[in-house]
């Protein structure tokens, strides 16, 4: 309810100068004057979106003009989470962990969230080329009680890459087990479509390999 505050007054005080008694022109001013606060107020937003439509058109370079804009303007916690994963995803590794060591410091609205930096950040880890540091800041996680279908994922990953089969397949079932149901394609990938899925493997999709061949080896 918190988070709706804002718009909600804006909403009453647009309200409020519609029906108050003054003429056609002040009424008019008073009523853009109020847009055009709430905008500057909600500029983060704008920002973030404008910088998701670049990334969705490729245009990278771009998008984070616009992301270190949100950032600049305190984009909400769902918001800098997604701009750190960019950062990462494209290979700016530095930024995406400042990013991330910022975000750590901030009073966060949704516990879960902490943990969702914590895991980014043993990405980045691994994509440094650390991957037994890696799997201790993943598997201090999972000690600690955290489980999610990217949580197994990513440590199973990083176990095949040690060349762990038989740990990256006692994950498998424990993930099966731990989140009360199975998951499939979908849940762990985000699509149910095989085509799609081979498509991910031929582009170099680790994660997408993992997950179509452990399947593969539950069938057989």
């Amino acid at each position: 309810m918190k988070k709706y505050l804002p718009f909600l007054i804006f909403a009453i005080l647009e309200l409020a100068v519609c029906l108050a008694p003054i003429a056609y022109v002040p009424k008019l001013a008073a009523a853009l004057l109020l847009i055009l606060g709430y905008t500057y107020y909600r500029r983060q937003v704008f920002f973030y979106l404008k910088g998701l439509g670049l990334i969705q058109k490729g245009k990278q370079k771009q998008a984070f003009v616009w992301f270190e804009r949100a950032l600049k303007s305190n984009v909400n916690e769902d918001g800098e989470l997604t701009i750190a994963n960019y950062y990462i995803l494209f290979g700016d590794m530095q930024r995406g962990n400042q990013i991330l060591d910022h975000f750590l410091t901030r009073k966060l609205e949704n516990p879960q969230h902490k943990n969702l930096a914590e895991m980014l950040k043993a990405l980045v880890v691994y994509r440094q080329g650390d991957t037994k540091g890696a799997i201790g800041m993943m598997e201090k996680m999972r000690s600690e009680g955290y489980r999610s279908v990217a949580l197994y994922a990513d440590l199973m990953l990083m176990y095949l890459d040690e060349g762990n089969i038989d740990t990256a397949l006692e994950l498998w079932n424990e993930a099966d087990a731990d989140l009360k149901k199975d998951v499939g394609l979908y849940g762990w990938l985000g699509t149910s479509n095989c085509v799609e899925v081979e498509q991910r493997i031929a582009a170099g999709d680790g994660k997408a390999k993992l997950v179509y061949e452990a399947m593969a080896y539950q069938v057989s």
